[in-house]
């Protein structure tokens, strides 16, 4: 019998502050894996408003959906 394969599991961690002396001052700190079980670690990347921030969000969502999509059509099985 074959083992289930284990799903795929990603991490986005978000800092978030304002910079009072800067206009519409959001900003964020975005630290992200599409594969916590991947040996390249993670990356680090910065966004500033809520529009910037959350087009950083649904691209990171849309590009890991894709990965594991792509992982399951193909056959593979999506092990850490």
């Amino acid at each position: 019998m074959r083992p289930a394969p284990m799903e795929k599991v990603g991490v986005l961690v978000m800092r978030v502050w304002v910079e009072q002396s800067l206009p519409g001052g959001l900003r964020a700190r975005l630290t992200h894996t599409l594969d916590v079980s991947a040996t390249d670690g993670t990356s680090v990347s910065a966004a500033a408003g809520i529009d910037g921030i959350s087009v950083f969000v649904r691209h990171w969502l849309e590009t890991f959906v894709d990965e594991a999509s792509t992982a399951t059509d193909s056959g593979a099985d999506l092990e850490g």
